[in-house]
C-alpha cells in the first residue's frame, strides 16, 4: 500500500512498501536524475546564500551526486539550484543530509519545492 509522505526538500512522495521514499516520475535504470531545487532565504541574503551553497554541494557530493548550476534567482523564489543524482536513493539522502545541516546551522532557509527530470526537457524547456 503506498501513502503520501513529506519529501526532505518540501514536497510529497509516494512511500512504497519497504519505506523507500520514490519521487513521482521514477526514472529509467542507468539514467541519471535531474533536480531543480527552490528555496527561500528568510534573513540577509548575503549572510546565508555562500554557506547553503557549500552545504548544498557536500551533500550532493557524498551522495552521488554533484551541483551542476546555482544559485540562480528566478522570479518566484530567492534561490534555484540545479543538481544532478546518479541514483534515486542519492537525491533522498542527499535532501535529508542537507536540511539537517542547515537547522543544526541555523540558517534562515525556507525549502519551497524541487522538480525532477531527467532530461532536460522535462522541465519545460526545449
Amino acid at each position: 500500500m503506498r501513502r503520501k509522505r513529506h519529501h526532505p526538500f518540501g514536497c510529497q512522495t509516494w512511500v512504497a512498501g519497504d519505506g523507500l521514499c520514490i519521487p513521482y516520475g521514477v526514472r529509467a535504470a542507468g539514467e541519471t536524475t535531474l533536480v531543480q531545487w527552490y528555496a527561500d532565504i528568510d534573513g540577509d541574503e548575503s549572510k546565508v546564500v555562500g554557506r547553503l551553497t557549500e552545504v548544498v554541494t557536500e551533500t550532493s557530493r557524498s551522495n552521488q551526486g554533484r551541483l551542476l548550476g546555482g544559485p540562480y534567482h528566478p522570479q518566484a523564489n530567492s534561490l534555484l539550484y540545479l543538481v544532478e543524482f546518479d541514483t534515486p536513493d542519492g537525491f533522498q539522502k542527499a535532501g535529508k543530509a542537507a536540511l539537517e545541516r542547515i537547522s543544526r546551522e541555523g540558517l534562515s532557509v525556507t525549502p519551497m519545492r524541487y522538480e525532477i527530470a531527467y532530461k532536460c526537457g522535462e522541465f519545460g524547456g526545449p
